[in-house]
């Protein structure tokens, strides 16, 4: 996890994220695109976005059907075999939203407070995402002030 990141985050909540790690997200680029979207998660359908990104996680969480065990290295690979074969002529890449190598920055304290204390499932699931400037490896300053 990059410092840059950990200095956005209280103590708590980066206990709450370490319950959740591994995390991950998965990109694509369309032909001809510089730039990815990210895959997001609306009520009843995924899409991709590019500015969003839907944050996987790790660990298990209740449902109508009982406690499930979240893997999301597991979940982001079935994804990105799915939608390889949905859209061939695309490349996907499979991100760890934390690492400082990923090519986008990802701003992860809004998706966790939004994600422990509550608000819109789009944003539980969803995270805003930049494109990371090549020359410099890094994004523009990205807000974590969370307003519903």
């Amino acid at each position: 996890m990059t410092s840059a990141i950990l200095d956005t985050l209280s103590a708590e909540e980066r206990t709450q994220l370490d319950n959740l790690l591994p995390i991950r997200g998965l990109l694509a680029w369309k032909p001809g695109a510089n730039a990815p979207v990210g895959l997001i998660e609306h009520s009843f359908a995924m899409d991709f976005s590019p500015d969003r990104m839907l944050i996987l996680w790790s660990g298990k969480a209740r449902s109508l059907v009982g406690t499930l065990s979240l893997d999301a290295e597991d979940e982001a690979a079935d994804q990105m075999a799915y939608y390889a074969k949905k859209h061939p002529d695309w490349r996907f890449e499979i991100v760890d939203p934390l690492s400082p190598d990923a090519p986008i920055a990802v701003d992860i304290a809004r998706w966790l407070r939004f994600l422990v204390g509550g608000g819109p499932k789009f944003e539980k699931r969803n995270a805003l995402f930049q494109v990371k400037d090549e020359a410099t490896n890094s994004g523009a300053a990205m807000t974590s002030e969370v307003t519903s």
